[in-house]
């Protein structure tokens, strides 16, 4: 079904994508600044990998199914205890691909 697809497409994207971003991350603490063709590739990911989440939870928000709908809720109940809403979890990705972005052209996020 599609949310299975969905599922598998978005679990697909968080392993190509988590890996460089931890990567990225390490070498920003280690003050070391990556290439910048490696951080457009990474925002590009992490583009697709954004996109995939939004699409996939809202499929899961309006699947008649009661087992999406039960993911649909655990996830806000987590997020919320994380202090955040859907709506700030999206700004906040949004916000890193900017950053990333930002970081290749040289400018400031």
């Amino acid at each position: 079904d599609e949310i299975e697809k969905g599922m598998e497409s978005f679990m697909e994207g968080g392993n190509d994508f988590y890996g460089p971003y931890m990567r990225f991350m390490l070498s920003i603490q280690a003050q070391q600044l990556p290439p910048k063709e490696e951080v457009a590739k990474l925002a590009e990911q992490m583009e697709k990998f954004n996109d995939n989440w939004k699409v996939l939870m809202t499929r899961f928000q309006l699947a008649p199914d009661f087992q999406a709908q039960q993911l649909w809720k655990f996830m806000g109940e987590f997020l919320e205890g994380q202090g955040i809403s859907f709506s700030q979890q999206l700004k906040a990705n949004e916000w890193q691909l900017e950053a990333l972005r930002a970081f290749v052209a040289g400018t400031p996020p």
